[in-house]
């Protein structure tokens, strides 16, 4: 993470409290008050301020997939006959395509990384078999692999601290069955991850009660492994290095 210039000016509560929703971003306005020294209404001020100058873009669960039966399977490509107009037609269909759930473009070795979720290796070359029938001629360089351990770290230039937490998404033997219920929940969520008990209650049409022992249920089986908020790091003045 390099210091590239300062868009945003953060005072150090707004660091603080950045830095106490990565992992937890579900954390309720009394919590973070007390591990900010802010009010519950200078909190939820500060949350809201943050996403309407686009620091905070919004909130995610981190789901731990893997348990979910799936291999986290990455494609890097190093494009060529291309224009930008081209370029930004091919990720544009690249976002359509559901398969995918995680794309980059970049600078350096590579153009673009794209991120998938497969059941198996059969799935994963059926991707990129397809991938490579629409844009074949547009692609100089292939490479393809298959992730057995992510790691999240905090984001600890927040406060420069060098300590952190670590989540870890990585391979497994143990999976876990959902039902129809779960995965809406997880939807919700996906949306926003702050979203309150009883908005989710009213959307998946089950009562608040039975929401937050599914949530409890799923965090203690460590399908979700935490919430994190979606930082724009160049309002922050950074550019983000992979």
């Amino acid at each position: 993470m390099t210091n590239v210039r300062e868009s945003v000016n953060l005072d150090l509560r707004d660091r603080k409290l950045l830095f106490y929703l990565d992992f937890d971003a579900r954390a309720s306005y009394s919590d973070l008050a007390k591990k900010t020294g802010l009010s519950k209404q200078g909190v939820e001020y500060k949350i809201n301020n943050l996403m309407k100058k686009g620091v905070i873009k919004g909130f995610y669960p981190v789901i731990n997939v893997p348990k979910l039966g799936y291999l986290y399977c990455r494609i890097t490509l190093v494009m060529q006959n291309t224009t930008p107009k081209k370029e930004e037609e091919i990720i544009e269909n690249f976002k359509k395509d559901d398969r995918f759930f995680w794309i980059f473009t970049t600078q350096g070795i590579f153009d673009v990384l794209i991120v998938m979720w497969a059941k198996s290796i059969t799935e994963f070359k059926e991707a990129v078999r397809d991938l490579l029938s629409k844009y074949g001629k547009y692609i100089k360089v292939k490479n393809e692999s298959i992730t057995t351990d992510v790691i999240h770290y905090q984001h600890r230039y927040l406060l420069n601290r060098n300590e952190t937490k670590e989540i870890h998404i990585k391979e497994t033997k143990e999976t876990v069955n959902l039902d129809n219920t779960d995965k809406e929940i997880l939807k919700v969520l996906c949306e926003d991850a702050r979203t309150p008990l009883v908005k989710i209650s009213e959307r998946v049409n089950v009562s608040a009660r039975v929401v937050s022992y599914r949530i409890k249920r799923m965090e203690e089986i460590r399908l979700i492994e935490g919430y994190r908020p979606i930082i724009d790091h160049k309002t922050l003045g950074y550019t983000y290095y992979k």
